[in-house]
């Protein structure tokens, strides 16, 4: 109800809000920024916790209907108050973040009213739970006993929480369901690992605090066999999208024109498949010759015989893999020989806030195999988390073992560069040239994937691994590889109806990844459309960029320069933030 209210009285502000006189724009568009981070972080406090902004810690969102369509009818009124800004009267840099505030209520919008994530999905609640209790406890914001009792307040709201959520719900995705399932059991021992114990609390709250804790494990039990019980039964395999929604989410996720064909993306994508898998065979047939000491002849060579090399090679390459026991510690290793050649080659200015190799919260598993967690930019100075997922204790041997092959001793070089040195631990972390509301709120999802991937690339290419890096480059190729398949999978399974047979064929044997590496990124397309796009589309995009800031340098080109300028532009759009690099260029 004070959501409702809340809203209620910000239309009534922003109808009296105008902005005819040119003299306002500047003054309006800052004030229309903090008033949708304002109203955001009141209608989404758990989004304003992971974001940094703590005064609404102790709060879970209204999740009703009503609470969602109004947020959405306040947007929309948000939305028309920003068009009729008029740009030719703003700086280069206003002119960007007035798109990206437009862009971003578009996303919201979107997902309210046509997605209906809220209305469908119970992954949209169960990641709200986990999120607002591991992102109270995980960095040392504030002092443990304030922590524990924002988490209290909160813990009392679980049931009212839980019951809008059953209120909700209808027609939901079988595999959506299932995920949830495994993932509300990671709440409930989030909530009993971090908050049943007294430590923090003052002793006058110690019964009061163990009540609330008993009182919202009592509640996600009954969510949990509510979903088990009614949910799943009733649930179906309609978890795609279809070409209309699909294009449009694209277009939004990769924040590109709203007439753009996704199968121009397609078409590039599997353009690169067929390059990089050359590239590949190049790599591997001398060492194929080698080791099998022979020749092949050029007349000799078929599409078949470039996968029997590329997979002779790869499958020896996956021998040599760290055991379950020694993932983090691997990684650990992996991380202190990037950073030292990144210092050795003075590729780009080092942050200084602390990184910390992590297990995935079990919150959060069942979807991506590693993450790399940074502070909200309203926190500063706080722990990065590298984090990856332990192999799952309900794993056969041979299900273990191919994780492991997956993740070898190269790959997880690799992962490493893109989750943290110089991927995204850097980029998350690196000081930017121009700070804003907007900006705080919408970082761009291809930027920051682009800059990821394109760390990989440019890790090899500078001859990180030592004299001999071919294999390392061989893995670089295939994690690349990885990523123009995501591209073809999120597209095929959402808008052309690819099966799940046709989609293990093409990532294990046109992407020759593991079985497990397969199974486990079909499940992740269908949860999280339109994303693993994000990856091919970014890195080709910061490519392009680099030749084209090389060729306009030409003789005095410097590659820690590139890089400093594109971390100080933030994560932008890639179109804005080739606006950026050129506009320098110019001046």
């Amino acid at each position: 109800m004070r959501s409702v209210l809340l809203l209620s009285l910000l239309f009534a502000l922003l109808i009296q809000t105008g902005c005819n006189k040119d003299t306002e724009i500047n003054s309006l568009l800052e004030k229309h920024a903090n008033a949708y981070k304002n109203t955001l972080f009141r209608v989404r406090p758990v989004t304003a916790t992971v974001l940094g902004f703590h005064r609404y810690d102790s709060f879970l969102p209204n999740v009703s209907a009503d609470s969602m369509e109004a947020f959405s009818r306040w947007m929309k009124i948000l939305d028309q108050k920003l068009s009729k800004i008029n740009k030719k009267t703003l700086p280069p840099h206003e002119v960007i973040d007035l798109n990206l505030l437009q862009l971003e209520l578009d996303r919201q919008i979107f997902e309210i009213d046509s997605l209906q994530s809220w209305r469908h999905d119970p992954l949209y609640y169960v990641n709200i739970l986990g999120s607002a209790f591991h992102y109270l406890m995980a960095r040392d914001f504030a002092p443990k006993q304030e922590r524990m009792m924002s988490a209290m307040n909160r813990l009392d709201a679980v049931p009212g929480f839980l019951k809008q959520a059953m209120e909700n719900l209808s027609d939901v995705p079988r595999i959506h369901t299932e995920t949830a399932i495994l993932q509300i059991k990671g709440v409930r021992n989030l909530i009993m690992d971090e908050l049943s114990t007294s430590d923090g609390i003052h002793s006058s709250i110690e019964n009061a605090f163990a009540i609330s804790v008993k009182r919202a494990d009592s509640a996600l039990a009954e969510f949990e066999k509510w979903m088990s019980d009614e949910l799943l039964p009733a649930a179906t395999d309609n978890f795609r999208l279809g070409e209309s929604l699909f294009q449009k989410k694209l277009n939004l996720t990769l924040e590109l024109p709203q007439n753009y064909k996704r199968t121009t993306l397609l078409k590039e994508a599997e353009q690169n498949l067929a390059w990089i898998t050359d590239d590949m065979f190049t790599i591997a047939r001398p060492l194929y010759e080698r080791r099998k000491k022979t020749r092949i002849k050029e007349g000799d060579i078929t599409p078949e015989l470039k996968h029997t090399v590329i997979k002779y090679v790869l499958d020896d390459m996956a021998e040599k893999h760290p055991t379950a026991d020694e993932l983090l510690s691997t990684c650990q290793d992996y991380l202190q020989q990037a950073t030292d050649f990144v210092l050795k080659k003075d590729l780009v200015d080092l942050p200084e806030d602390p990184l910390e190799i992590i297990e995935v919260p079990e919150f959060m598993r069942g979807v991506a195999v590693a993450y790399c967690d940074a502070p909200g930019p309203f926190d500063k100075g706080l722990k990065t988390f590298y984090m990856i997922s332990p192999i799952p204790e309900s794993w056969s041997l041979e299900q273990a073992e191919s994780f492991l092959k997956e993740y070898n001793n190269y790959q997880l070089q690799d992962l490493t560069i893109h989750e943290a040195m110089p991927g995204h631990y850097v980029q998350l972390t690196h000081p930017v040239d121009y700070s804003s509301t907007v900006r705080d709120l919408c970082q761009s999802g291809p930027y920051i994937e682009g800059w990821a991937v394109y760390a990989e690339q440019m890790m090899v290419d500078e001859g990180y691994g030592g004299a001999d890096n071919t294999l390392l480059k061989l893995a670089q190729k295939k994690m690349l590889l990885r990523v123009i398949i995501n591209a073809i999978i999120d597209q095929k399974i959402h808008a052309e109806g690819m099966t799940k047979g046709e989609a293990i064929d093409l990532m294990v044997n046109s992407g020759f990844q593991e079985l497990s590496e397969a199974e486990g990124k079909w499940k992740r397309a269908c949860l999280t459309s339109a994303q693993l796009s994000t990856y091919f589309y970014g890195f080709k995009e910061m490519m392009s960029l680099r030749k084209l800031y090389k060729d306009r340098h030409k003789d005095d080109f410097d590659l820690k320069s590139f890089h400093e300028k594109v971390l100080s532009a933030g994560a932008i759009p890639m179109a804005y933030l080739k606006q950026v690099i050129l506009r320098e260029i110019r001046d």
